[in-house]
């Protein structure tokens, strides 16, 4: 990318973005690379869920289900809207679930 572009944008650039898309689509992949670029937090939501709730997503499926799942994850990106300069990328399901796509439409910018 342009030297110049990517100054300008780091100058500029005061928002979210968000990375929605399915499993293994290369959502952190490109977290990564537009972190690098544009000197940007990137927040992985299944892996600070994971954290957060000290066992895999599997793990967080079978002891609780589905919809407690869901729930910490449109909790997340509620938490996530009072955030600046960070690239957050969802799960491959977040976006199955229509509240959640409603709170990351909150958020300044999202890519599929």
């Amino acid at each position: 990318m342009n030297e110049l572009m990517i100054k300008k944008f780091r100058e500029s650039c005061d928002y979210n973005i968000v990375l929605i898309g399915f499993m293994g689509a290369g959502k952190s992949t490109v977290a990564r690379t537009l972190g690098e670029w544009f000197d940007m937090e990137i927040v992985e939501m299944d892996e600070l869920i994971s954290d957060r709730q000290r066992m895999s997503i599997p793990e967080i499926f079978e002891k609780h289900g589905e919809e407690y799942f869901r729930n910490l994850e449109t909790n997340l990106l509620i938490e996530l809207q009072k955030t600046s300069r960070t690239i957050i990328s969802c799960g491959g399901g977040a976006a199955m679930r229509s509240q959640n796509v409603s709170e990351m439409k909150k958020m300044d910018m999202w890519f599929c």
